[in-house]
C-alpha cells in the first residue's frame, strides 16, 4: 500500500509492506525499518521497532486515513486506486462504529436525515484530537445513539444507517 501524507510545507511517502505474521515493512521516503503490529481487542494496535513501543488508532475519512500513534496524528491520502479497508470493515457497514474510547464532539445530523457515502456524521474527541466519521453507506439515519458530551468506548454503535439499496446496488455495478 502506498500513501501519501501531506502537510502544510511537506510531503512524505510511506509504503507498507506485509512481512510474515504480524510483521510489517514500512518505508518512508525510501528508508526503512520493521515493525511489529499487534491488533488489540478495542479497536486499537500496538506498534513497535523493537526499541520503542506506541499505541496506534485508525480511522477513515472521507479524503483519506487519519492514524493516531501515542501523541502523534497523521492525515494520509490514498494513492492507490484501488480501496484499502482494514480487516474489520471489509463490507461498508450501515453503521457508524467508534474507532476509539472517547467523547462526542459534535454531531451533524439527526433521526431521518438521508446521507450519501462519505459524508461526515459525527466527531469524535480522543487523545486530545477530533476524528470526523463519516457514512460509510447511502441512507437515512434511523437511529442516533449518542449526543454530543456522551462518553464511548471502542467498538460502541453511534449511528445506525438504512442503507439506500438502489444506490449502493449502483455503485457495486459501477465499480
Amino acid at each position: 500500500m502506498k500513501i501519501v501524507r501531506k502537510n502544510q510545507t511537506e510531503e512524505h511517502e510511506l509504503e507498507l509492506e506485509r512481512d510474515q505474521g504480524d510483521q510489517i515493512t514500512a518505508r518512508v521516503d525510501g528508508s526503512s525499518v520493521v515493525l511489529t503490529i499487534q491488533r488489540l481487542s478495542d479497536g486499537s494496535f500496538l506498534v513497535s521497532d523493537g526499541e520503542r513501543r506506541y499505541r496506534g488508532f485508525v480511522c477513515r475519512s472521507e479524503s483519506g486515513v487519519e492514524v493516531a500513534i501515542g501523541p502523534y496524528l497523521f492525515s494520509f491520502t490514498l494513492e492507490q486506486a484501488r480501496e484499502v479497508r482494514s480487516r474489520s470493515t471489509q463490507v461498508a457497514r450501515p453503521e457508524i462504529v467508534a474507532p476509539m474510547p472517547g467523547r462526542v464532539a459534535k454531531v451533524m445530523v439527526a433521526e431521518g436525515d438521508r446521507v450519501r457515502k462519505g459524508q461526515p456524521v459525527l466527531v469524535l474527541e480522543a487523545m486530545k484530537m477530533e476524528l470526523v466519521l463519516s457514512a460509510e453507506v447511502p441512507g437515512t439515519v434511523t437511529r442516533l445513539r449518542v449526543t454530543v458530551g456522551t462518553q464511548i468506548e471502542a467498538g460502541a454503535v453511534l449511528v445506525e444507517i438504512k442503507p439506500d439499496l438502489s444506490t449502493q446496488q449502483a455503485e457495486t455495478e459501477a465499480s
